[in-house]
């Protein structure tokens, strides 16, 4: 039986001791604990993070795919397997039209544009599929998530849940999936 995968944005920057690597850690723990699959853009960061949490869950089917680049195909030492993307509209159609449910934590542009291409995805196809913000608590995060509300014309509380917690996304996850 195949395990349901939920993609995970972030912060390609974050390191470990830090509180979002941290964070993204337990979420990736968290999701194969509870019968996900993760699939990140591979890289460092929250990426590298989430993949690292799946590989010490302990759980030997739970997997952690990450969407590279071909100029850039090594990705974190944590992943279970990769897939490499031409560029990056093609990884970002990878990561937006692959998984079960989209988790966002805090980040750089390239996030907001992930958070903007998922909300709109999910707009334009009415996907059900679940949208989770990652962090109420950043004030310059919660400038973008503001920005990408003002953008879309979209109440985000809407489209997406939002949490500071990776427990409290996996219980938000488990009642709007069945596994």
């Amino acid at each position: 039986m195949s395990r349901p995968m939920v993609a995970v944005f972030g912060s390609g920057s974050c390191q470990p001791g830090q509180d979002m690597y941290e964070k993204a850690y337990d979420l990736g723990r968290l999701l194969a604990l509870a019968g996900y699959d993760v699939m990140n853009g591979g890289y460092g960061g929250v990426m590298e993070a989430t993949a690292k949490g799946v590989q010490e869950s302990g759980v030997s089917e739970a997997k952690t795919t990450g969407v590279v680049m071909t100029h850039k195909p090594q990705g974190n030492q944590f992943l279970t397997t990769t897939a490499v993307a031409g560029d990056f509209f093609d990884r970002l159609r990878m990561l937006i039209t692959k998984p079960t449910a989209h988790l966002v934590f805090p980040g750089e542009t390239g996030t907001a544009l992930e958070l903007l291409t998922c909300l709109l995805w999910r707009k334009k196809f009415q996907s059900q599929a679940p949208g989770i913000i990652i962090s109420k608590d950043d004030a310059e995060w919660d400038k973008i998530v503001k920005a990408v509300q003002d953008l879309t014309g979209q109440n985000l509380e809407m489209m997406a849940s939002a949490t500071s917690k990776p427990e409290i996304a996996i219980e938000i996850l488990q009642r709007q999936l069945t596994i």
